[in-house]
């Protein structure tokens, strides 16, 4: 499986505030790492057509000796591009931060322009909750907070 992260070996807190780090920095700072292994499904989503013709991805990512796995899909018009830790841990922070900001399900699936009686609706919401709470359970609460509220967003893309 190869590996993506950084080498860097000590955990050296970040300032918090608002945005104020980089992703990557956040990525170094806490010696985050992640193995990646080709999949033949992704559990975490519906079982349709684009599933059928997607690139599916195990990803375990690493930090302070906690393992967070997650599957990832991406479209087979990418050939076959493996996930990077970067947008692996910034989808992750998306899916919490959608949830963090709507806890409760009706606000979620306006928010988000779901029909809050659709099955779909139901699925997504839990699934962000899940995400935040596994976030939580892999980071730390500080961890938590601080890749939420003082990373930017989709930096990773600039880098």
């Amino acid at each position: 499986m190869p590996e993506v992260g950084h080498p860097h070996v000590n955990y050296q807190p970040i300032q918090k505030g608002a945005y104020n780090v980089t992703l990557q920095e956040f990525i170094r700072s806490r010696n985050i790492r992640m193995t990646v292994e080709h999949w033949h499904e992704n559990p975490d989503i519906d079982q349709d057509g684009w599933h059928d013709q997607a690139d599916h991805w195990k990803c375990t990512l690493t930090c302070n000796r906690k393992t967070l796995t997650v599957y990832v899909s991406i479209s087979s018009f990418h050939g076959g591009r493996k996930p990077e830790l970067a947008e692996v841990l910034d989808s992750l922070a998306y899916a919490a931060d959608s949830y963090e900001n709507d806890p409760n399900f009706a606000d979620w699936a306006s928010e988000y322009g779901y029909n809050p009686d659709s099955p779909e609706a139901a699925r997504d919401y839990n699934t962000a909750k899940r995400v935040a709470g596994d976030l939580v359970r892999w980071l730390g609460e500080e961890g938590y907070e601080e890749l939420l509220w003082s990373v930017p967003a989709h930096l990773y893309l600039e880098e």
